[in-house]
């Protein structure tokens, strides 16, 4: 399997998990956001299947922004979560999937002498690190609420 094949493949199954977790969450603004995400590693994959062929996507993800808007939105309509405990090691599991895709991408940016590879394989590297630091800052959320906006903590979502 190369590259292309494996973060294409990498790439489905993060969706397939982020449309579990919409449909398993009954909070409205944690769906939403579960399948904003969803469609960004569904954008993910025609990327690295497009890539495979020299077709590049040049465009620019609002989603880290639009998440932290919501989030921000049920923090301040001090909406209650009602998330199950395995609900929340859930939401764990998908972090670190993320971080593994995208020390995965590091990985293979590093291995590879191509600058055009190396470029596109850096750039899902940082968007898996922003996936990585939403829902680091969902688990938070959904762990600690009350503490969750004036954490000092909260700058995560401003860096992607």
């Amino acid at each position: 399997m190369n590259i292309f094949e494996l973060a294409a493949e990498r790439e489905r199954q993060m969706e397939k998990l982020y449309l579990e977790l919409a449909e398993k969450t009954k909070h409205i603004g944690i769906k939403k956001i579960m399948m904003m995400l969803a469609k960004e590693e569904a954008k993910h994959t025609r990327v690295v299947e497009g890539m495979k062929k020299k077709i590049s996507d040049t465009e620019q993800a609002t989603l880290m922004i639009d998440a932290k808007n919501i989030l921000l939105d049920i923090k301040k309509q001090k909406d209650t979560l009602n998330v199950y405990t395995d609900q929340a090691e859930l939401y764990r599991k998908v972090r670190d999937s993320e971080k593994e895709s995208e020390e995965l991408y590091l990985s293979e940016a590093a291995k590879t002498t191509n600058p055009e590879l190396k470029k596109a394989l850096l750039a899902f590297a940082e968007e898996e690190a922003g996936h990585y630091r939403l829902m680091d800052e969902i688990v938070d959320f959904v762990e600690k609420p009350e503490k969750w906006v004036e954490d000092a903590e909260f700058s995560n979502l401003d860096r992607y």
